[in-house]
């Protein structure tokens, strides 16, 4: 009885880690469709709660996630990385907290035709930034296109939206797949592996 109390307790120990406190995050009413995201506030910061599933608290499938977001937050030493936080828990809806992406890249540059060549030159800066982060360390993001780049009101770019974790796809599966074959590079339709050249090449 007293390995299944510790067992427990070691389980609760390691989601804490991740988890935030629901009081701190507004509003109270989390999205409830998986993949769904709203704007919040964190520590009076702005934030995207996005829902990725319903668990019991003793779901094993919280440690997945867990996972997921450990290494989302590993992330944060970039600069040019979007902040995930870590997730909420009400009731049995979950879900994650990053930061606030202020204007999708796509819808971006879509409105503001005339952009500066210099405010171009920084936002392809950051993304190149991103990308070189994460290769460093053999880390594939598999889904770079232009709505899964944000910018601040600095116009700072930040990679978001990595389908890197295979083996624990909890938050990642909650993001739309893209099938457009224009963003696959041409290695895939060969059958090749997909590789950081296949990134440069988006």
């Amino acid at each position: 009885m007293a390995n299944i109390r510790k067992s427990v307790t070691a389980y609760e120990k390691e989601i804490k880690i991740c988890e935030i406190k629901s009081d701190f995050v507004e509003p109270l009413e989390p999205p409830v469709v998986v993949g769904s995201t709203i704007k919040g506030t964190y520590v009076s910061s702005l934030v995207a709660i996005k829902a990725v599933g319903t668990f019991e608290k003793s779901d094993p499938k919280l440690l997945d996630l867990k996972k997921e977001i450990d290494l989302l937050k590993s992330f944060s030493k970039c600069h040019h990385i979007l902040d995930v936080y870590g997730f909420i828990r009400r009731g049995t809806n979950c879900s994650v907290i990053s930061r606030w992406g202020e204007y999708n890249l796509k819808t971006y540059l879509s409105e503001n035709l005339k952009l500066e060549m210099v405010k171009k030159l920084t936002i392809a800066y950051g993304i190149a930034d991103a990308l070189s982060f994460i290769h460093k360390q053999n880390i594939l993001h598999y889904d770079i296109r232009s709505e899964n780049i944000f910018l601040d009101s600095q116009l700072e770019a930040k990679l978001s939206n990595f389908r890197t974790v295979n083996d624990s796809p909890i938050f990642m599966k909650s993001i739309t797949k893209q099938t457009d074959s224009r963003w696959t590079p041409p290695e895939k339709f060969r059958g090749e592996n997909y590789t950081a050249a296949s990134e440069i090449y988006r």
